[in-house]
């Protein structure tokens, strides 16, 4: 598969999970986080304790209302979401069997890698 397919798709993943938070905050405002967090996990198919992982990783309270988030704190809880739940895809889940799955990922994408995509180090990149 190639990368910018599977940029593609994650984007693509990552914005239905924001979507879905954005009706539920449209439709029911006065549900709960945790709530709205269920109801989408249900309509997407994200795992649920991601989504108890990304309210812990950004501070919010999961009793608070859905309505009292702004779009901002949407955008940031559904990428968080999908950061940690994304699926395992790739040469080597393709090598080892596995498939997408509820499991959280700890592997970083390029993008968010801290080593620059060349290979070269952050000191090669400093005038002398």
């Amino acid at each position: 598969m190639s990368l910018l397919f599977r940029r593609f798709v994650a984007s693509n993943l990552s914005d239905r999970i924001v979507q879905a938070l954005q009706e539920r905050q449209h439709v029911r405002p006065h549900a709960t986080v945790s709530e709205a967090l269920d109801a989408a996990a249900a309509a997407t198919g994200f795992c649920t304790s991601a989504s108890d992982q990304a309210l812990a990783a950004l501070r919010l309270n999961g009793s608070d209302k859905i309505g009292r988030l702004t779009g901002c704190q949407l955008s940031q809880l559904g990428r968080a979401i999908y950061r940690i739940w994304r699926p395992r895809t790739g040469p080597a889940s393709a090598a080892s069997g596995s498939s997408p799955s509820d499991e959280p990922s700890a592997e970083l994408s390029p993008e968010l890698s801290a080593e620059p995509r060349d290979g070269a180090s952050h000191r090669d990149n400093q005038p002398a």
